[in-house]
């Protein structure tokens, strides 16, 4: 079945248009008589036509009715015979009505001929002619004797764009309704896949999937409240592709699935520690007062709950004899009890006893919560079995540890 050509069958002739033609026609003979069928076949394989289109293809060629160009390439010198590259080589082309045939596939660009020949004229002394021709083709293959008969064709389908917005805790959290947690496609539906013949369609699905991504039944389903979606900030996407076979029983083809997942807002916690104190500007006559302080945490951060070490520095004379005028200062933090803080003395004689003077310190720890990062310290003095308070104070302070939350 295959093609070859030589130039000395046809007489060794010493005209470019005589060579041209009975290279021409011995090609055309060769689609049309002796290839056939077989060669049309070939042609519409390699070149992705159909099996209707192949036989549209047959019965051109079978009649004739089709043209061939860019087969050779030619040139004249003076100097000599030219060979190889010097010459230009078009793509050959069959062409029937509108559809143009490459025939690269066919030709063998490494089995090109040459003819050369002289013509010798007073006028223009000895000019060298030259054809290059294709001299061989390769035997058609990847068809079968039946090809004509009717094919199964391969299944159709769309590449499916899956976009999901992660599972908002936030707007639930504010009574709104964003709908379930899970999402399912049907990986034939959302394909569009259909069969041109009618058979029925299969998936199998092979890939690793992520831990919010699972697989039954020819679906997939996402978790888009998994935690492992946590760290998408608001509207940062995640992209993901998936491969996976769709078949007719026959034929397979590969389909793909292209999931983004866009961010919403997600609780997140956190912690901070602050050290926060008064020193100066006491009220010497009650000894009672008030501070703020602000914890730091990102914008939007609420519900601040921790423990606080509460520090007091003063006067306070207690000696716990006898419960009479012993002195203490009560700190209270928002959200939190009051804490206790006294001074006292193990015995009744020693410097802390009732009306000396002793700057010492107390300390004692609390919980305390707050909504916002501002929080609030308020002391008071008192004395028990009197009216009178401490005698002074130089400090009162608080360290706070506190967990917060924030959406991100």
């Amino acid at each position: 079945m295959s093609f070859s050509y030589d130039y000395t069958d046809y007489g060794n002739t010493v005209d470019q248009g005589t060579l041209a033609s009975s290279y021409t026609n011995a090609l055309t003979t060769y689609f049309q008589f002796d290839g056939g069928a077989s060669i049309a076949a070939y042609l519409a394989h390699v070149n992705g036509l159909t099996v209707d289109e192949a036989l549209v293809l047959q019965t051109a060629i079978e009649k004739g009715e089709f043209s061939l160009s860019g087969l050779f390439g030619a040139a004249q010198s003076k100097v000599g015979a030219v060979y190889g590259d010097d010459i230009t080589n078009p793509v050959p082309t069959l062409t029937v009505g509108d559809t143009v045939i490459n025939l690269s596939a066919m030709f063998n660009f490494d089995d090109l001929d040459t003819a050369t020949w002289e013509t010798i004229t007073k006028k223009t002394g000895t000019i060298y002619h030259t054809r290059e021709f294709y001299s061989d083709s390769t035997d058609p293959e990847g068809y079968t004797d039946d090809w004509a008969a009717p094919q199964n064709e391969k299944p159709t389908a769309e590449a499916i764009t899956w976009d999901v917005n992660e599972y908002d805790d936030y707007a639930v959290s504010k009574g709104e309704d964003v709908g379930e947690t899970s999402n399912t496609i049907d990986l034939l539906t959302a394909a569009k896949a259909a069969d041109p013949e009618g058979l029925a369609l299969s998936v199998s699905f092979t890939e690793t999937l992520p831990s919010y991504i699972t697989y039954a039944d020819g679906k997939l389903t996402i978790n888009t409240d998994s935690t492992d979606l946590d760290y998408l900030k608001l509207d940062e996407q995640l992209t993901k592709s998936f491969t996976y076979q769709i078949s007719d029983g026959v034929n397979t083809i590969d389909n793909t699935v292209n999931l983004t997942i866009t961010g919403t807002a997600d609780q997140f916690t956190g912690s901070t520690y602050v050290s926060a104190s008064v020193t100066s500007g006491f009220n010497t006559t009650t000894w009672d007062g008030s501070f703020n302080f602000t914890l730091t945490a990102p914008a939007g951060a609420f519900d601040f709950a921790g423990t606080a070490l509460v520090t007091v520095t003063g006067d306070i004379d207690n000696d716990h004899a006898d419960n009479v005028n012993d002195e203490y200062v009560n700190v209270t933090l928002e959200g939190g009890s009051a804490v206790k803080l006294e001074t006292w003395a193990f015995d009744t004689t020693g410097p802390n006893q009732e009306g000396s003077t002793d700057y010492s310190t107390d300390t004692a720890s609390a919980n305390f919560a707050s909504v916002d990062k501002t929080v609030s310290v308020s002391y008071d003095s008192n004395t028990a079995g009197g009216t009178n308070g401490v005698d002074g104070l130089s400090l009162v302070g608080v360290d706070v540890t506190a967990d917060y939350t924030y959406w991100l």
